[in-house]
């Protein structure tokens, strides 16, 4: 008999086979050679390969039947096999490619600048970028003098590559209250340097990068050697490593960038075209100048000393009066240490030499000059150009959609991070961030949709669940709401935000002993200074309900004396400025001016206009209407200057308490309900328009917005105090008696001075005196 491997060589199979495989190879070949020339999609390779391999059944048929010399007719198996292959090759490309780009990977945009002129640019679609994690560089030669090239590589490095915007890199440097910050010091790793490779791999996944890239360098007789190795943050493995050796450490990094840009299989034809400067271009020539401005970054985000880290940045531009960079962190140094005056004396030489900068970097610094200028619509406009000109540049929409929200345009801001994902539906946190802005909109259900959608794709993160009992939490419905918690604290047990949540649901339950004891808990396992501020503002917020008013100053003072190791200067004031009402339900009226008189001295530019919001939560809290109505005054400057609609709730909450200072109860009701339609979750406006609708005699309605109050807050005092008034002139002393004496025994151990306390035991006596 004949084999089957004669009859199919017989019939020349193997043969053609052959030549189609070859031909195959030449298709994919042509491909990656015309996707790296002309910048089209990196999926065409796969393309051309997937579509080859799911046509090697009707190339097998059809020269199964028909390779032998001679005639042959067609046969029911290639009737029938060919239309099916053909069918299912169609069913798989689509299954494989469906929305994936299969197009240039590029695309052109024209826009007008601030100036009107026209500027063209050729720029990658968003599904086309590198996500990567830069950490910083181990120093291996043994030499403590060069530990500030740890930094230093890794700074020049992120320089270099957002020139890119194929290249999308978190990193280390961020700042000191950034996620990523946050996790290495978390984790133990305060000043980033020595985290095992495991860590490094996990902070690339929660911030949900593709790629993460290591780095350690050598120094010796002058002679540099730098490692790189790119890691794929899925399987944890590297994937490209390389060394780098020479005297320049500024060439040695420009050649790891294009380097990197290769193993991250960029196209060849863009990584030559695109704009590339050198890093000693754009940044500064001078070692020394260099080695100080990583000095006072260095001092700023590890230290939180911005007054030494000005005098770093000061040394740098001193030695090179062109370090554009440089001046751009000192103009923030200044504004941040209360020296906005300043400020000036660094933009000046800032906007001589902005051409240094990568042009997406100058878009920013224009932002920034703007807003110093008092000029938040051309702030607005170039925001606006930059994503004209980049409009799938993630960085972009974000910023908008933070502009948007400091100007309450909140619907605005969800179309850009809505826009986002459109581009990049793997950018997961804005699925958070657009579940938040639902939230706070009270569109519940939607919410709701996204939390669920980001807990779909990261069932093991604790944000996942933490979000989701917040919208339970916010809705009142508490036992939801824990059962989401603890879920996040089997995944992450020490989180200390998770804690106090879950405390706070104590408290407003009414078991205050059980709340305090969480607290107490929590401040035990707190391993860094920013949970320990949010655990005394817990504190202070809990002895403040209780009317212990003095205990909640005690805790005041260390959630500020802690802010002050992480937060600037400036920032710290602010906090202080937005404290002093406390002083005079402590009835320590004197210290509350004195103190904002001190402030209002020490603010520099631009927090300067703020100042009046200090005296407003001042005067709200004497029930001075007159003075509180001046500093709305001062307060609607800030908002014109800079266009911070974000803060017009506040505006209208305290023209609320004016009105009703004044007696103006239908006109306080309408401020009330104007500032529930910015902010639709915040129960405790209920109570506020409650109380008016008692104070002009429409008790039916003053029970219902007050039962409102209840259902989120059932044991906060104010509301049990405000309902039991309101069933006493009803005539229904036993319910006013019950929830009067809710009220006082959270406020059994009030300050004598805390009036709400003293006029509830007041009430108290009265009504037992004539029942």
């Amino acid at each position: 008999g004949v084999s089957i491997v004669q009859v199919l060589y017989t019939r020349r199979v193997p043969h053609v086979l052959g030549v189609y495989l070859l031909f195959s190879w030449g298709i994919i070949q042509l491909l990656n050679w015309l996707v790296n020339e002309y910048v089209l999609s990196p999926y065409l390779p796969d393309f051309g390969l997937a579509a080859s391999l799911s046509l090697v059944p009707t190339i097998l048929m059809l020269t199964y039947f028909h390779g032998k010399a001679g005639l042959h007719p067609w046969t029911k198996v290639e009737k029938i096999g060919i239309p099916l292959n053909l069918v299912a090759a169609v069913v798989v490309m689509f299954v494989i490619f469906q929305g994936k780009d299969l197009g240039a990977a590029t695309k052109t945009v024209i826009v007008e600048d601030e100036e009107g002129v026209k500027i063209e640019r050729v720029i990658p679609k968003s599904e086309f970028r590198k996500k990567i994690a830069l950490f910083f560089f181990d120093n291996e030669s043994g030499d403590s003098t060069l530990n500030w090239l740890q930094y230093g590589l890794s700074e020049m490095l992120i320089l270099d590559l957002i020139q890119d915007i194929f290249v999308e890199v978190r990193y280390a440097y961020e700042g000191s209250q950034s996620t990523f910050y946050m996790k290495m010091k978390k984790a133990g790793f305060a000043e980033g340097i020595g985290l095992p490779l495991t860590l490094k791999r996990k902070i690339a996944h929660d911030l949900h990068l593709d790629y993460f890239i290591v780095g350690s360098f050598k120094e010796e007789n002058d002679i540099f050697t730098i490692e790189t190795v790119l890691y794929k943050t899925e399987s944890g493995k590297p994937i490209a490593d390389n060394a780098y050796e020479g005297t320049d450490v500024f060439e040695l990094v420009d050649a790891i960038s294009v380097k990197l840009k290769h193993d991250l299989e960029i196209p060849d034809r863009h990584i030559a075209e695109v704009t590339d400067l050198p890093v000693s271009e754009m940044l500064t020539d001078s070692i020394n100048a260099f080695r100080s401005y990583i000095a006072g970054k260095n001092a700023a985000i590890f230290d939180n000393d911005w007054n030494r880290s000005v005098e770093h940045m000061e040394n740098a531009v001193r030695l090179d009066p062109t370090f554009s960079y440089a001046y751009v962190f000192l103009q923030a140094g200044y504004v941040l240490t209360n020296q906005g005056q300043k400020r000036e004396e660094a933009f000046g030489p800032l906007m001589q030499h902005l051409y240094k900068l990568p042009e997406r970097v100058r878009y920013f610094v224009k932002m920034g000059y703007y807003a110093f200028k008092e000029d938040p619509d051309k702030q607005f406009g170039v925001a606006k150009m930059m994503v004209d000109l980049y409009p799938d540049d993630i960085m972009g929409h974000q910023l908008l959609s933070m502009l948007y929200m400091i100007r309450g345009q909140r619907d605005e801001a969800v179309s850009e991070l809505k826009r986002i994902l459109e581009l990049d539906p793997e950018q997961y946190d804005v699925l958070q961030q657009i579940g938040s802005f639902h939230k706070d909109k009270g569109e519940f259900e939607e919410a709701l949709k996204y939390y669920k959608e980001y807990a779909d794709h990261f069932p093991e993160d604790y944000k996942s669940f933490a979000a989701i009992g917040d919208l339970y939490t916010t809705l009142g419905n508490y036992e939801e709401a824990k059962s989401y918690y603890d879920k996040a604290l089997i995944i992450e047990p020490t989180e200390v935000s998770v804690l106090i949540t879950l405390a706070d649901i104590q408290r407003r339950l009414g078991n205050f002993e059980g709340a305090l004891k969480q607290y107490e808990a929590a401040l035990i396992v707190s391993k860094i200074a920013q949970d320990s501020v949010s655990l005394y503002a817990a504190f202070e917020s809990f002895y403040e309900e209780k009317g212990e008013i003095n205990k909640a100053l005690e805790y005041m003072d260390l959630r500020l004396a802690m802010t002050e190791k992480v937060a600037p200067p400036a920032f710290v004031l602010l906090e202080k400025l937005l404290s002093m009402g406390k002083y005079i339900k402590a009835g320590r009226d004197e210290i509350a001016f004195q103190t904002l008189g001190t402030l209002e001295a020490q603010l520099g530019p631009p927090f300067d206009k703020f100042v009046p919001l200090g005296y407003l939560d001042v005067y709200l809290e004497l029930g001075d209407a007159d003075n509180a109505e001046k500093a709305i005054v001062g307060v609607e400057t800030a908002i014109q200057a800079f266009q911070l609609e974000m803060l017009r709730p506040m505006v209208l909450h305290a023209l609320g308490k004016i009105h009703e200072v004044r007696g103006e109860y239908e006109e306080a009701i309408v401020s009330y309900e104007k500032q529930r339609e910015l902010e639709p979750t915040d129960a405790t406006i209920n109570r506020r328009v409650g109380r008016c609708y008692r104070n002009i005699g429409e008790l039916e309605k003053a029970e219902e917005y007050l039962n409102k109050a209840l259902k989120i807050y059932p044991f906060e005092p104010l509301n049990n105090y405000e309902i039991a008034l309101v069933y006493s002139e009803m005539g229904k002393r036993e319910e006013a008696l019950e929830y009067l004496r809710i009220a006082l025994e959270v406020w059994k151990d009030a300050d004598q001075a805390y009036k709400p306390a003293k006029r509830a035991l007041d009430k108290l006596t009265e009504w037992e005196s004539t029942s």
